[in-house]
């Protein structure tokens, strides 16, 4: 009796415990079941989330390629030209064919990226047109016998100008922007997310402000709610300047400009100086022509005659020839003119005294000539400097 007792209670007992496992698999397998959807979802996620970071990567590739953004593609999937670029077009798909890439850009949900770049050509700042943007403030090259300044092609240079030129411009709605408020984006890459959230059946999977049609987008820092999971993901034109190196791109050319107009003020100076000196060697000039007929008239008295209007002339060109070419001209002639007489030694040696100042006046002239001529040519120097390095798009 008391082993038929003790067998009942086994029995219980394993039973209990085959009951309370059961209901412990129970909810193991309905919680697994509960979170495998999740998990999925997650994972759907995050390869979307690594799908728009390899189409930043791409479009960054294209700014360095064809230094602007590539122009959204607006043809349907179906079109002979669906993946290239549609000119004017500021929202739509990637132009996949148009950036390189082997294939559309498509979301976990199989539905293309929304792409939408920052265009603004009334502020200078349409980034997806390549346009000539940075002229770099150098002196005028023929002021100082500079060969011509070629035209300088686009390049990224130009880019980054336009950037600048984005950042500087006002917030609007009429150019791709997010919230909070309106914040302007050198672009805007969006994903609707798994699902049509907000469930309004509109641009199939865009939830919120994001499937208005406009170029205003939601906040990219709104999370997964409620009637919302869409995926905002911009880059701000200050953001997209400094992966560029803009700063240091632009900057150290404008070092270069600097130095080319520090190079023109040392020139200007030098032309002033040899203004100066030539003034005063043609004034040195004019006193020797002054006294060489001064000595004519003397040497003509001595002799007893008139000299004529040809004699003193003559002596006067030939002076003036020292203000070109020093010879000895001017000596020669006023001593062919005086040699009759003894009476204008005294002269003469005065006359040869202002040749000798003349002399050294021009020599100074000829020097300040040379410096002038080296600081026009260093300002040539650095204009070709800056050309070649605007041509190649930066210092290299």
């Amino acid at each position: 009796m008391l082993r038929q007792r003790r067998l009942h209670q086994s029995a219980g007992f394993s039973v209990l415990l085959l009951s309370l496992w059961l209901i412990g698999l129970g909810v193991a397998v309905a919680l697994v079941l509960a979170l495998l959807p999740n998990r999925a979802d997650e994972l759907r996620l995050d390869r979307t989330i690594s799908t728009l970071k390899n189409a930043q990567d791409g479009i960054l590739a294209f700014v360095v390629e064809n230094y602007r953004l590539p122009v959204p593609d607006t043809d349907a999937p179906a079109a002979a030209t669906f993946g290239l670029e549609n000119a004017g077009a500021t929202s739509g798909a990637l132009p996949y064919r148009s950036m390189g890439l082997p294939t559309d850009v498509r979301d976990q949900a199989s539905v293309l990226l929304r792409y939408a770049p920052y265009r603004n050509a009334g502020a200078n700042a349409d980034l997806a047109a390549a346009t000539s943007l940075y002229v770099p403030a150098l002196p005028t090259a023929a002021d100082y016998g500079c060969s011509a300044i070629p035209a300088s092609p686009v390049n990224l240079l130009d880019f980054c100008v336009a950037l600048d030129n984005a950042v500087a411009a006002a917030a609007s709605s009429t150019y791709a922007n997010t919230g909070p408020g309106t914040i302007n984006a050198a672009y805007v890459l969006l994903s609707g997310g798994l699902e049509d959230a907000d469930g309004d059946g509109a641009d199939r999977t865009l939830d919120g402000a994001n499937d208005d049609g406009d170029l205003s987008f939601e906040d990219p820092a709104r999370g997964r709610e409620k009637g919302y999971d869409d995926l905002v993901r911009p880059l701000r034109a200050e953001s997209l300047r400094r992966e560029l190196s803009c700063g240091a791109l632009v900057g150290s050319l404008e070092l270069l400009v600097e130095t080319a107009e520090d190079s023109k003020i040392l020139a200007d100076n030098t032309q002033v100086q040899k203004f100066q000196a030539d003034v005063g060697a043609a004034l040195d000039a004019f006193g020797v022509i002054m006294a060489g007929i001064a000595v004519a008239n003397a040497a003509a008295a001595e002799a007893g005659a008139i000299a004529t209007e040809a004699e003193i002339c003559g002596l006067a060109a030939a002076c003036l020839g020292l203000c070109v070419n020093l010879d000895a001209a001017c000596v020669a002639a006023t001593a062919a003119l005086v040699s009759a007489t003894a009476a204008v030694a005294a002269s003469i040696v005065d006359l040869v005294t202002n040749v000798i100042t003349t002399a050294i006046s021009i020599s100074i002239a000829v020097g300040v000539a040379d410096l002038n001529t080296a600081a026009r040519q260093h300002v040539c120097d650095i204009i070709d400097e800056v050309v070649a390095a605007d041509q190649r798009g930066g210092l290299q």
